[in-house]
């Protein structure tokens, strides 16, 4: 199987020794990371942008509607 690495080199992968291997599989966390990271970060936006209001006091994911009572107030001391 041939892949494609982070210089645009194309690689068999049955030819990768183990380390390369583990080295591509943390290559490929970190980035999965940094998605996650700026999913959360303009999802977090999205809300400052939009905070509840008398007229829409929920926030609705995929088919789930949440309310701003579904949450505890948590003490973040």
């Amino acid at each position: 199987m041939i892949e494609i690495d982070a210089r645009h080199q194309p690689y068999e992968v049955s030819d990768l020794d183990g380390g390369t291997l583990l080295g591509f599989l943390a290559e490929d966390r970190v980035v999965e990371l940094k998605v996650i990271r700026r999913k959360l970060r303009l999802a977090y936006q999205w809300a400052i942008m939009h905070p509840p209001s008398p007229e829409h006091p929920k926030a609705v994911v995929g088919d789930q509607t949440l309310f701003p009572t579904d949450c505890e107030q948590q003490d973040l001391r």
